[in-house]
């Protein structure tokens, strides 16, 4: 693991203990309605024993399959997206809230992903009973229209990625089984439809995103180690690249808004690659703990927080072609799972707000970032 550069610092806010185990957050856009709320994802598996008992079992934990209610003989899944406010992202220390606006029970939610298209906003959630689900949060406090599409029968819906314009939505999702589907819906469509899915990777594929410009090119990665680009408009027969520099399973795809693109894998390794060449990586950076998810800051584009299961959460810096870590936060007693940056307007020229999640303590906590 790298040594810590000083200069930033974490200050804990905000810890809420929540009904179920959690694996996802991520902050709304900065629309007036949305740049204060908080979507969180939580799942868990329950494995029935003699006495009555039950484990968990986090995402990361295997391709246990079947419908939403109920698994394999003695498994049930549960899990909510819910929805919080803060009533002021600006608020330091008690000052600092989050009010529970709604929740939906679902069964299992595994990765989230914000859009807006045209008026809508939109909560895409992959579930654990292999569907994709399209929750519309127009107004968050009123009950949510939902649309749900089945991604994989049998299998886990891992990770989405949205790819909005005017009128659409586009999606991306991986599963347990190695495949990726491309899936879309129109503005007021009743109906996710599926436009193309194919065998990306030869186990679970823990992670999908778009190019950050071009909707047309797609990144992979799966426990296979591979890191893999499709151009849809070129077929899904063969990648564009397929890349083997992680010694373990690929968990994260991370593209910045220009040709720079973040990957974590198990391996506790960081790697940023750019696109226009992909021989070899521009940096890596070992983070230690199993990277699970890579977040850039909204404005600052050399800023990367990172949630490394094992060993809490960190932010990095990049600048002068390196990867240098910058912060820790360590206040989480569990699994490092979810990170995102609070997106408000609101803390123009102020720290950053990050919420973070962890799994099997079951915590969502909100933090700043001091420079």
């Amino acid at each position: 693991m790298a040594d810590r550069d000083e200069g930033s610092a974490a200050t804990p806010h905000l810890a809420l203990d929540l009904p179920y185990c959690a694996d996802a957050v991520e902050w709304g856009p900065p629309t007036a309605a949305h740049h204060n709320v908080l979507a969180c994802a939580t799942y868990e598996l329950h494995q029935a024993s003699d006495d009555g008992a039950g484990d968990t079992g986090g995402p990361d934990g295997g391709a246990d399959c079947a419908d939403v209610e109920a698994g394999h003989a003695g498994q049930k899944r549960k899990g909510a997206l819910i929805l919080f406010r803060s009533d002021d992202p600006t608020a330091t220390g008690p000052n600092q809230s989050l009010q529970k606006i709604r929740s939906a029970q679902t069964g299992g939610v595994l990765d989230i992903k914000w859009a807006e298209v045209g008026e809508t906003v939109l909560v895409v959630a992959s579930l654990a009973n292999g569907q994709l689900a399209v929750f519309d949060v127009t107004d968050p406090a009123s009950d949510w229209d939902c649309r749900q599409v089945m991604v994989q029968d049998n299998e886990l819906c891992l990770a989405n990625d949205v790819y909005t314009m005017s009128d659409e939505l586009q999606v991306v999702a991986s599963d347990s089984s190695g495949s990726i589907t491309l899936l879309s819906a129109g503005a007021g469509e009743a109906d996710v439809r599926i436009k193309e899915q194919w065998k990306a990777h030869e186990f679970a594929a823990w992670t999908a995103a778009f190019h950050s410009t071009d909707r047309n090119i797609v990144y992979s990665g799966g426990d296979d180690c591979r890191f893999k680009g499709w151009d849809t408009r070129q077929g899904v027969q063969r990648p564009t690249f397929c890349l083997r520099n992680h010694m373990m399973g690929v968990t994260c795809i991370q593209p910045r808004f220009d040709h720079i693109v973040a990957v974590g894998s198990y391996d506790e390794t960081v790697c940023l690659w750019d696109n226009r060449q992909m021989k070899r990586p521009v940096c890596e950076l070992s983070v230690g703990g199993g990277v699970w998810r890579l977040k850039w800051h909204p404005t600052d584009p050399e800023t990367l927080a990172v949630a490394r299961m094992h060993g809490g959460f960190g932010v990095v810096q990049f600048s002068e072609g390196e990867l240098r870590e910058t912060l820790d936060y360590n206040e989480h007693e569990s699994l490092g799972y979810g990170i995102s940056w609070c997106r408000s307007p609101n803390l123009a020229g102020k720290p950053d707000l990050l919420a973070s999640c962890s799994f099997y303590d079951k915590a969502l906590h909100l933090w700043q970032r001091q420079n």
